[in-house]
């Protein structure tokens, strides 16, 4: 095998290495985003929950607390 030919395994094998590091930092960044989407789904389902609670006491706004013991009244 001469220099030219080495070199140019060389060269492929630096490219191959070069390309491989880039498809898995792709699917590193690929993953953070599935895993950002599932953070912003919870985040927009409390979000709706929050929504409901607050809808819900503008609508009918909580009644004060019932006395459990009747007798207390009476003193």
């Amino acid at each position: 095998m001469d220099a030219r030919t080495s070199q140019q395994l060389q060269l492929i094998d630096e490219q191959d290495s070069y390309i491989q590091s880039r498809a898995d930092t792709m699917q590193n960044i690929e993953s953070t985003i599935v895993e950002l989407g599932s953070i912003f789904q919870q985040l927009a389902h409390m979000v709706k929950e929050q929504e409901e609670t607050i809808q819900r006491y503008l609508v009918t706004p909580p009644r004060p607390p019932v006395s459990v013991c009747p007798s207390s009244q009476s003193l």
